[in-house]
């Protein structure tokens, strides 16, 4: 008998490595648009304390408490979504809600400055009247997926168009995430390329090349694939399909395999 065996310890430490550096990297992306999204309730709250500092009346003072401290919530949310999102990844897997991570993703994405002219809209489909089936993920890393696909998608359209998120059930084992954008869409070429580490179209110094080849990776280890359709006429649409919660978990006792 002939045994062979090889310690994979150093190779999933480097993977996770490179996972957190592309999550990194999309942060730093979204916070570009950080100060247009604190600047908002910063100046509602300079307003509220202006008025105040010109003609100080109890009874408008205690109007504007309510005022300042939902500026204060609003900014204290988007400090925490970021702050979430840029920790550590969990890498256990949960029963999770397809729809919960769309809406996160969607609601990192929006503070993105690349999002302003875009119309970003999300539809979280039921399949014959019955609920989507939970699916179970890390729930982190397919928001990180999403993420990566939504901020290249964004990249895309160049400030003017449509991004949109919509789920689906495939069958009773597995749930579509699909992430479709009607920018210029790609050649036959770049597609065949685009999950290949460090390919990018994008300009030297944009991007690293590795947040698709990242995001295949992750969505592979959580038992699921990513597909990417080009659409006639411009556009393109990555479907991220993953094990629905009672496929992954396999036939229980005295089910078929």
């Amino acid at each position: 008998m002939i045994c062979l065996a090889r310690d994979v310890t150093e190779l999933r430490r480097m993977q996770t490595r490179l996972v957190h550096q592309e999550k990194l990297a999309a942060l730093g992306m979204l916070s570009a648009g950080l100060a247009h999204e604190i600047g908002n309730p910063l100046a509602s709250m300079s307003s509220e304390l202006e008025l105040l500092e010109l003609c100080w009346d109890p009874e408008q003072a205690r109007d504007s408490v309510p005022v300042l401290r939902e500026q204060v919530r609003r900014m204290s949310d988007l400090l925490r979504e970021l702050a979430d999102f840029g920790r550590r990844s969990r890498h256990e897997q949960d029963d999770v809600d397809a729809g919960d991570i769309v809406r996160h993703a969607v609601r990192l994405l929006k503070h993105d400055k690349r999002a302003r002219g875009v119309d970003l809209s999300v539809h979280l489909s039921v399949d014959l009247g019955a609920d989507l089936p939970r699916i179970r993920v890390s729930q982190d890393r397919i928001i990180q997926v999403l993420v990566n696909l939504g901020i290249n998608a964004l990249d895309a359209l160049g400030g003017q168009g449509k991004l949109s998120f919509s789920t689906k059930a495939i069958g009773p084992d597995a749930v579509a995430i699909e992430v479709s954008d009607d920018g210029p869409g790609m050649t036959e070429e770049v597609a065949r390329h685009v999950f290949d580490p460090f390919y990018t179209t994008k300009a030297p110094g944009v991007g690293t090349g590795l947040g698709l080849f990242v995001s295949e990776q992750i969505v592979r280890g959580q038992g699921g694939h990513i597909e990417l359709h080009t659409l006639l006429g411009g556009g393109t649409r990555f479907v991220v399909i993953l094990p629905a919660a009672q496929a992954a978990l396999g036939p229980g006792p005295g089910g078929e395999e």
